[in-house]
């Protein structure tokens, strides 16, 4: 993961093994051992809050108990912002395809046809419904600016604009709006194309999920 977790526990989605023990990374005895709590059948949490943080990298060590099982739809948690990567996601249309991954152009290009898409599945385990701010990160120049698309969560829909953001590699943030994950289970995010004004929509990097607080 790429945020140290602010509260100071750390969940492992789409873990299905059995764990014996998690402990920082340089430690052998037992009391080093980190409290753990399996939130689900394929979900874990650990309380770092003990930990202390490496200035490059902080490396917690699992013990499994038995052979390694995944369940690999990822888990929308609500303490933290989630993000879907276009690079993780699955795509939909002629022309559209992964860029090359290298800086400023780990995102999606070639959106050439107007109903091309970008798609994920992700699980969660909220019984509550779980209202979302939107932000999408795209790149688009002036010639694109003023294309729309649709970004959808399970049918709810909200109708967008690429902005003009300084052509292809320069990628903008914009908060889109509000979508509600309404109950636990497997959701689908798709980001639509509707009307170019060019010959592409736009480059996109990602699509964020940021959950509000409950009042």
């Amino acid at each position: 993961m790429r945020d140290w977790p602010q509260d100071g526990f750390l969940v492992l989605p789409g873990l299905a093994s059995g764990v014996q023990y998690a402990r920082p990374i340089g430690t052998r005895a037992n009391e080093d051992n980190l409290p753990i709590q399996q939130l689900g059948p394929c979900d874990w949490q650990i309380d770092v809050r003990s930990v202390h943080q490496d200035v490059y990298a902080t490396v917690i060590k699992l013990k499994l108990d038995g052979a390694l099982e995944t369940n690999l739809t990822p888990r929308f948690i609500c303490q933290m912002a989630n993000t879907f990567r276009a690079y993780d996601g699955v795509i939909e249309g002629d022309g559209l395809r992964y860029d090359n991954g290298k800086r400023g152009h780990d995102g999606v290009t070639g959106w050439a046809a107007p109903n091309a898409a970008v798609q994920w599945t992700f699980r969660s385990e909220e019984e509550v419904p779980v209202q979302c701010r939107v932000i999408v990160t795209l790149a688009a120049g002036a010639d694109q600016a003023g294309g729309r698309y649709e970004l959808s969560l399970d049918g709810q829909k909200l109708t967008c604009t690429a902005y003009d953001t300084g052509g292809d590699g320069c990628w903008g943030e914009f908060e889109m709006g509000q979508l509600t994950i309404l109950s636990a289970g497997v959701h689908r995010l798709e980001v639509r194309g509707l009307l170019l004004v060019s010959d592409s929509l736009m480059n996109l990097r990602k699509v964020t999920l940021l959950p509000m607080e409950r009042e």
